[in-house]
């Protein structure tokens, strides 16, 4: 059981970390660390609070979560009670994802960096931005899963001989052909 509780709280983490910010390409793996000096002078608990709910980020995080748990609870074995599911849903709204962040932060950018990205946030184009990217992402989502099985599809043909006789021969080795 602790397993399962293990894999589904990093399948949280993992799906709304990466889905409610947006990354670098060349952003680091979990065990790995930028070779970036901290700033002298840290971006302050205020400018990054200030940051998050200009973007949302809480808000974001926190509906990224919700969704990523009832997709678990859809696909998970049946004998989990609802209780569990509630209890999951409502210990995550609990969280405090600016107060998680708010290290993060302070890691890489400086009081300088946020008074920039403030700045633009406060400006009619940074206002803009964040008016336009829930559309931008909704998009950008569509044409990569159009453009994901176009690929996917002209992947599969083709393999599809290749495909076509690994299946017969382990339909023949399990007993599973028709």
């Amino acid at each position: 059981m602790k397993r399962v509780f293990l894999w589904i709280v990093v399948g949280l983490f993992a799906g709304s970390a990466c889905s409610a910010q947006q990354t670098q390409p060349t952003q680091p793996t979990a065990t790995e660390t930028l070779d970036v000096a901290p700033p002298a002078h840290p971006a302050t608990e205020d400018q990054i609070r200030e940051y998050l709910s200009l973007t949302q980020v809480e808000k974001t995080s926190h509906n990224l979560i919700i969704a990523n748990v009832n997709a678990m609870q859809l696909t998970s074995v049946p004998y989990f009670p609802a209780s569990f599911w509630t209890d999951m849903k409502s210990e995550f709204l609990k969280l405090d994802i600016t107060a998680l962040y708010v290290p993060i932060f302070q890691r890489y950018l400086s009081e300088e960096d946020m008074n920039g990205i403030l700045a633009f946030y406060r400006s009619p184009a940074g206002h803009k931005l964040l008016e336009t990217q829930p559309m931008l992402t909704r998009d950008a989502q569509v044409a990569l899963k159009a453009k994901g099985r176009e690929l996917g599809e002209a992947i599969y043909a083709k393999h599809k001989d290749e495909i076509d006789a690994a299946k017969k021969k382990y339909d023949a080795e399990h007993g599973t052909g028709k």
